[in-house]
């Protein structure tokens, strides 16, 4: 599987929304995807030699998901009311982090172990509070993205839970940045932990095929914990899955993260109520998969996410962002698989 990532709208404060977006490809279908983009949009307007979003209608727009459609291509959105965020609450959530990284190193772990962390804790440190906020927003997009792709497609093409590959739009020509390098340097590790407490839902009947993914990430270890003695756990690596197959590169060189550029462009107007047409969020939907977070209340499409611990967003919009996220539930394409003959889903 082959997954691209990239952002719109800025996370600093006195901004409206920032977003992460994400499409998941088959590994089979991504030479077609291209080849098709490129055909559709060759004589689509473009800026500096890329597709975007702002340069964009609606129209093209649909038609860019129609192509993705046909493809079985995934989307996932990863959103922050930047506008909402008290940046007071923005600080005391990174420096949670930052003791969390080092609170449970002791004698016993090697000095280089030490320094290394201690290191990654002085990067967190120093970074301003809007590369937190899109580090944030990114994290929880690639736990989305693994979680909901291995039930997706477990169930429809098991063989592409084998591998996951990741391109991250770059946002310096010039090498990875230091948030880049720090963000996937910790990504791994902090998910894996976070699975220890809420472990990933795999669903035990015979329609979910989880073979290649176990046979590929699938371990057993032994496991120290900084409360108890060690013992003997078995799980997924995490970093296997996001760390070994990340890399940066530059949107001018890939027509697919152009394509996630302008999904995530659209979305994020769609947000903030800056566009007129109503059917945006309908359009957008089409690849995307409705979930139930945390188990309970509405579907929703779009992971809302908050440094600030706030359980409303949008403002004084509150209501329409709503009928837009119900609307894009409504065209979504369904997490479990239809056994009914004769059905696509």
């Amino acid at each position: 599987m082959r997954i691209f990532v990239d952002e719109s709208g800025n996370f600093s404060k006195g901004s409206e929304w920032g977003l992460v977006c994400s499409i998941a490809l088959p590994d089979r279908e991504v030479g077609p995807a291209r080849r098709k983009l490129e055909f559709l949009t060759r004589d689509w307007p473009r800026r500096n030699g890329e597709l975007k979003g702002g340069s964009l209608g609606v129209e093209q727009m649909a038609g860019l998901v129609e192509t993705l459609f046909q493809r079985s291509a995934l989307s996932h959105a990863c959103a922050i009311h930047v506008a909402g965020e008290d940046f007071s609450h923005v600080e005391r959530h990174k420096a949670g982090q930052c003791e969390g990284l080092t609170q449970h190193l002791t004698k016993e772990h090697h000095p280089d172990l030490v320094a290394a962390v201690h290191a990654l804790r002085s990067a967190l440190e120093g970074m301003p509070a809007q590369l937190y906020l899109q580090c944030l927003a990114q994290s929880e997009l690639v736990e989305s993205v693994i979680t909901e792709s291995v039930t997706y497609f477990a169930q429809r093409r098991p063989r592409e839970l084998a591998s996951f590959r990741w391109t991250v739009d770059a946002k310096s020509p010039h090498g990875d940045t230091s948030q880049e390098r720090w963000w996937r340097d910790t990504l791994g590790p902090l998910l894996e932990a976070r699975s220890l407490r809420q472990p990933w839902p795999l669903v035990r009947d015979p329609a979910f095929d989880y073979r290649h993914f176990e046979r590929s990430f699938g371990f057993e270890k032994e496991m120290w914990f900084p409360d108890r003695p060690r013992e003997t756990v078995a799980g997924f690596s995490i970093g296997k899955i996001v760390g070994d197959n990340l890399s940066f590169a530059d949107s001018r060189s890939d027509i697919l993260l152009q394509a996630v550029d302008v999904l995530a462009s659209f979305l994020r107007r769609a947000l903030t109520g800056s566009l007129d047409d109503p059917n945006v969020g309908a359009i957008l939907g089409r690849l995307q998969i409705a979930r139930r977070p945390k188990g309970k209340g509405p579907l929703e499409t779009v992971h809302l996410v908050s440094a600030s611990n706030r359980t409303t967003y949008g403002g004084d919009r509150a209501d329409e962002l709503r009928r837009l996220l119900r609307g894009m539930t409504i065209t979504s394409r369904p997490m479990m698989r239809s056994r009914s003959r004769g059905r696509r889903s």
